[in-house]
């Protein structure tokens, strides 16, 4: 039975994604026969008022992102998920705007795997949670994958 066709999982652009969520990920996409997809955003507003006047700034930040998408796609690779060939996603914008409103239409994401969050309550309290964020306004399934193993 296929419940999943596009299986996103969300990949910090410099941090990365916890290993069990990429292992989880596979795992659901081979069950599912999904495609599966890593996604990447780079948020503009994060580099201040230089990313205006620096497109290098910008550039690099791309690239750095895809770097990180390319690693954790080749570590599914090494851990016998290499038949999925992962679908690559660099997005600039907000990021839980772009992934709700571009990303899941665009490739009709019918599930998404999320790391739990690891600020601490004063950050979440101050700044919000990325993952929160998502499942209050998702169109699609939302995986919270614990962060710890």
């Amino acid at each position: 039975m296929e419940l999943y066709k596009n299986i996103l999982i969300g990949v910090h652009p410099t941090a990365g994604v916890p290993e069990h969520v990429v292992e989880k990920g596979c795992a659901l996409a081979e069950l599912h026969g999904a495609d599966l997809h890593l996604a990447s955003m780079v948020e503009e507003k994060g580099y201040g008022p230089f990313a205006r006047y620096e497109e290098d700034v910008l550039k690099k930040a791309e690239e750095e992102a895809t770097e990180t998408l390319h690693a954790v796609k080749q570590k599914a690779e090494s851990q016998g998920h290499g038949k999925l060939d992962a679908k690559l996603i660099v997005e600039h914008g907000a990021p839980t705007q772009t992934l709700l409103q571009k990303v899941v239409p665009d490739y009709q994401i019918d599930l998404v795997l999320l790391p739990q969050t690891s600020k601490n309550k004063m950050d979440r309290t101050l700044m919000g949670s990325f993952s929160e964020a998502v499942v209050r306004s998702a169109s699609c399934d939302i995986l919270i994958v614990d962060s710890k193993e």
